[in-house]
């Protein structure tokens, strides 16, 4: 930690004359006596510090009449060397780096509560459009799944594990103080300071019903008082491709023979009506006018040559995707106000062609203390956002991914004729290929997907565009009535507004047969919030006492509109322009929360701490008479290094022990009204107008709880030069929010009811750890790794013995991402089919050739991994420097249904196949685990753990290597700094499962998601 000298005198041996520029040298005496000598040291108005030796001893680029300051205090430079610089006290040492707490800030060695915190120096060696995918790798205990290749994009974040069934598992984002709604791919990172995770009850009790799943805190950039004006300029250029290799597919030559010998296998016919059917079966001839290319022994016949073999990957994936980003920054102040002001914009191409992010953003910020008993500030923030962003998932024909893994390489992009050959139009251009033209016998209609042509779509078939503008404003006044009591009041507000445009092509594709379609969403969210907040902080001798006594006021309006039409003339692009009015929806939702709250922090000696919250709360996602809830943490530190026993101690820099405990809320729940029992009009009832009740609902039903328990033990070792921390969590969910079961005599023909009943905990530890290797002049190398782990286990159902739930059951004393599914027996060698277990009458496990009658069972084996974590590795050497990145999960495992699909046998003509069925089953006696081909129906590559991969997975996430030119050399220019550098995002990665992502759903379940980018970018920052 760094530390802040409040009493410090200087007594130097003053020379004579002056230079031009030196190396201004000095020694801090007696700071070896200090628990912790590294002394900050830096020229007023910089930012480059130098940090003493063991011995105080520092040496700092300067000139005679510059201002160094030293830990707070400031001396002029008459000379190059100034000597001994002597303290007049060591007894008042502030050794309080401050941090981010709930509505408020904190000196980090008072707090008792579990936070990882991720500054601006992290932030600025990665490149994320979303700037919180920075926490993967780099916080410990947050799980951060990112939503893959389109720029701009929300990941999945999970802050020690997953702490409900049914509501959200989000975590709260407050920036600057307010709770922020919307996209936080709108906020630039460039323009974050710092982001603080909050994860246990003792430090986000204060958030109240919003807190259950953990708080992220974003400051953005300050000024800084008594500064002369700093500009900053960052400049950044860079090219894209895939993160990782999609799996292997075969080409059309082995897909034809592969194709002839599932019909081979799967008709009486046998080798010869496989040889004359095979063009028929499949509608298309890569072959042209070769009308039997392959012969009854599977072989192409001579003279047979490919005349295409789409590999429609190389057209679907953009692999030389562009990125380019400009960010500038003003910062400074005087002595009664600091400000910070900025604006970026960044332009990106995702992984899919034609998909694109677009981001302008601006900000300032200002606070003024006009008096001593007066401080003032206005944050402000505005951002548009334009993205192009085509279907990313799912496995409808206007999904890429699911293109790829589906769409055999002989069908073509553009439309040929009979004997191969391509058709042009009017215009000589080549014709989209949209596999349903009945003018040929052959090469014009294919059975899979048809009418469709994912190309054809991106570039003229489909558009969807999303736009968004951000408008944030938050002001605050805090009157001081004395030194140690002050009042503070915030308000806020944030107009956030999506706008979803979707256009199908009027002549082409599924919507040409009504003239196309044009649906238009927009949704509109604005967010006012209200806190006042007193506050006292006074030491009396070695006793110091806050107390924090806070009211927040929280209004949520959420609007939709929805309008859709279909059948427009060619260049209308709005809902307006449509014949004919397809439809129209819309609803608004209204939430509103009123919370008064408290926090007490006492501490003897800077030694021993102890703080209590509490917070009472109202939401309106609740009935009136039950929306109060109350929520409470306690939570103690204590610092061991300062007990006599360790003072001095060389080996022993830094020990501290802190433990929490509290209960929050979580009021996401997916209704805004849970607790209303909605009716649905336009039903008959004994043929009169009626309505039906949607579902039964409880109205007694409030938010679910969660009680937290955290232990932590801080630690320095050898002067600091070792620190981490180690850390023990028990978080306990309860009265989640399910369905429970009814007597069917209940009548209304409802089996089940919603209420508060289920009940589940994630428990882990954590590791962090940090080293300084190596710290001299020339050389720098320190380390950093982070380790967390989570497990699972459902202790509370709602009465029911398991619940199924897709590819899992949930049961108690179970885990809620366990995987429940059929178990693969593999391939019977007799006759190449696939095999499952089963049990028997006895319950005897055996194996069965019946898909139908096998056996579903619990694996033992969880989405969610076992520990995942990061490391990192920073050097300098002179004026270079490098930081490495790496981010890591081990022992989780993932369901590939691509992959599953990738092995089908042949049965649905046309189907893409990975390289892997040449392992296939052929013979009588072949060894394998893949099953023979055939045209049979049958359910071979079935949901089974012949599809359940391992996860593990390494990733280098960031690579940042840079040159800093000479401070000296460039003052002469008037330049403060320059660096320039390359960067490299997500440049390798090793998986224990190749073909996908690693990085899919937390249920860990594919869904042809687009791949992640691997990012090589070249930049430079300067500073004037």
């Amino acid at each position: 930690m760094r530390r802040r000298l409040t009493s410090l005198g200087l007594l130097a041996f003053l020379g004579l004359g002056t230079v031009a520029f030196a190396q201004v040298t000095g020694t801090v005496n007696d700071a070896s006596n200090l628990p912790e000598a590294d002394i900050e040291v830096k020229v007023k108005g910089t930012d480059k510090v130098t940090y003493t030796d063991e011995n105080g001893n520092f040496n700092i680029d300067a000139k005679v009449g510059d201002t160094l300051v030293i830990n707070g205090k400031e001396f002029k430079v008459t000379s190059n060397n100034l000597g001994a610089l002597k303290y007049t006290s060591q007894e008042n040492v502030d050794l309080g780096e401050v941090v981010v707490v709930a509505f408020g800030k904190q000196r980090k060695e008072a707090v008792v509560g579990s936070m990882s915190i991720v500054d601006e120096k992290v932030l600025e060696k990665q490149q994320a459009t979303n700037a919180l995918s920075a926490l993967q790798g780099s916080a410990s205990g947050v799980s951060i799944i990112n939503s893959g290749g389109q720029p701009g994009g929300n990941p999945t974040i999970r802050i020690r594990g997953v702490g409900s069934i049914n509501a959200s598992a989000e975590p709260l984002i407050v920036v600057d103080g307010v709770p922020f709604n919307g996209a936080i791919s709108m906020i630039s990172q460039d323009m974050i300071q710092s982001i603080n995770v909050l994860k246990d009850a003792g430090s986000t009790a204060l958030y109240g019903a919003r807190a259950a799943n953990g708080v992220i805190l974003i400051e953005t950039k300050k000024g800084k008082f008594s500064s002369t004006p700093q500009v900053s300029f960052s400049s950044q250029f860079g090219v894209a491709d895939q993160a990782v290799k999609m799996h292997k597919r075969v080409g059309s030559e082995d897909f034809m023979k592969y194709t002839w010998e599932a019909m081979k296998n799967g008709n009486e016919g046998g080798a010869q009506f496989a040889t004359d059917n095979l063009v028929t079966r499949l509608g298309y001839n890569p072959y042209g006018t070769i009308t039997k290319p392959v012969d009854i022994n599977g072989n192409l016949v001579p003279g047979a040559e490919l005349l295409w073999d789409t590999d429609w990957e190389n057209y679907l994936i953009d692999k030389s995707a562009t990125r380019r980003e400009y960010n500038v920054n003003v910062d400074g102040g005087n002595e009664t106000t600091m400000y910070s002001f900025g604006a970026g914009y960044l332009n990106q191409e995702g992984s899919i062609v034609t998909s694109r992010f677009e981001r302008t953003t601006v900000r300032g910020n200002i606070i003024s203390k006009p008096a001593d008993w007066l401080e003032l500030g206005l944050n402000t923030l505005i951002s548009f956002g334009y993205e192009n962003g085509p279907t990313q998932s799912g496995n409808s024909y206007q999904s890429p991914i699911q293109w790829i893994n589906s769409v055999s390489n002989i069908y073509p992009v553009y439309k040929r004729d009979a004997s191969g050959n391509l058709l042009f139009n009017s215009l000589g251009n080549n014709i989209f290929d949209y596999g349903q033209d009945g003018d040929y016998l052959v090469n014009g209609t294919r059975p899979i997907m048809s009418n469709e042509n994912a190309y054809g779509a991106l570039l003229e078939g489909y558009k969807v565009t999303n736009k968004r503008t951000n408008v944030s404003v938050s002001g605050y006044a805090k009157v001081n009535f004395t030194d140690f009591l002050s009042l503070k009041s915030q308000i806020s507000y944030q107009s956030y507004l999506f706008d979803n445009t979707s256009i199908s092509s009027n002549t082409l594709g599924n919507a040409a047969s009504v003239g196309g379609r044009i649906e238009k969403n927009r949704d509109t969210q604005v967010t006012k919030n209200f806190v006042n907040g007193l506050n006292f902080d006074k030491r009396f001798g070695d006793h110091g006492l806050r107390l924090d006594a806070i009211m927040e006021l929280y209004d949520y309006n959420y609007e939709t509109l929805l309008a859709g039409g279909k059948g427009y003339i060619t260049g209308i692009t709005t809902v307006g322009g449509t014949t004919s009015p397809e439809n129209i929806g819309g609803a608004i939702y209204r939430e509103r929360n009123l919370s008064y709250m408290g926090r007490a922090s006492y501490d003897y000696m800077n030694k021993y701490f102890l703080e209590g919250t509490y917070k009472k709360e109202a939401s309106t996602r609740f009935k009136r008479d039950l929306r109060w809830g109350e929520f409470y943490a306690v939570g103690a530190g204590w610092i061991i290094s300062k007990e006599n026993f360790l003072k001095g101690s060389d080996f022993i820099s830094n020990l501290k022990l802190r433990g929490s405990y509290g209960e929050t809320g979580n009021n996401r729940t997916s209704s805004y009204f849970p607790y209303s029992q909605d009716y649905a009009a336009g039903w008959s009832n004994l043929n009169e107008t009626g309505l039906n009740a949607t579902a039964l609902v409880d109205d007694s039903i409030t938010w679910e709880k969660q009680a937290t328990t955290n232990i932590g033990l801080d630690f320095g070792f050898f002067k600091n030069r070792i620190t981490g921390s180690v850390e023990y969590y028990n978080r306990a969910s309860k009265d989640l929010i399910m369905g429970t079961a009814l007597a069917p005599s209940g009548g209304m023909g409802f089996t089940s009811i919603t209420t508060n009943i289920g009940s589940m905990k994630n428990y882990g530890i954590e590791v962090n750890l940090n080293t300084v290797n190596v710290r001299n002049d020339n050389f720098e190398w320190t380390t950093g790794i982070n380790v967390g782990t989570v497990k699972n286990e459902i202790t509370k159902l709602n009465g029911a013995e398991f619940i199924i739930d897709g590819t899992k059951r949930l049961e108690v004393g179970g885990d809620l991402y366990e995987f429940y599914i059929w178990e693969y027996a593999g391939v019977d060698p007799t006759d190449g089919a696939a095999m499952w277990y089963k049990d028997d009458a006895d319950g005897n496990k055996v194996t069965t050739k019946d898909y139908s009658s096998a056996t579903r069972y619990k694996q033992g084996k969880s989405s969610l991994p076992d520990f995942e974590g990061g490391f990192t590795n920073y050097f300098r050497y002179k004026n270079f420097d490098l930081n490495v990145l790496f981010n890591f999960s081990v022992g989780a495992y993932i369901y590939d249904s691509t992959y599953a699909g990738l092995m089908n046998t042949g049965a649905s003509a046309g189907y893409q196949w990975s390289t892997d069925i040449n392992d296939r089953w052929q013979n009588p006696g072949d060894i394998t685990n893949t099953p023979k081909l055939t045209t049979s129906q049958n359910n071979y590559n079935s949901t089974s753990t012949r599809f359940l991969f391992k996860n593990d997975y390494l990733r280098l996430k960031a690579l940042n290597v840079g040159y800093n030119f000479s401070q000296r050399n460039l003052q002469q220019m008037g330049i403060k700094g320059l660096r320039i550098y390359f960067q490299g995002d997500n440049l390798l990665t090793f998986q224990s499962h190749k073909g996908i992502d690693p990085e899919q759903s937390i249920t860990g379940t594919t869904n042809s998601r687009s791949y992640q980018q691997r990012i090589y970018t070249v930049g430079f920052n300067v500073k004037l």
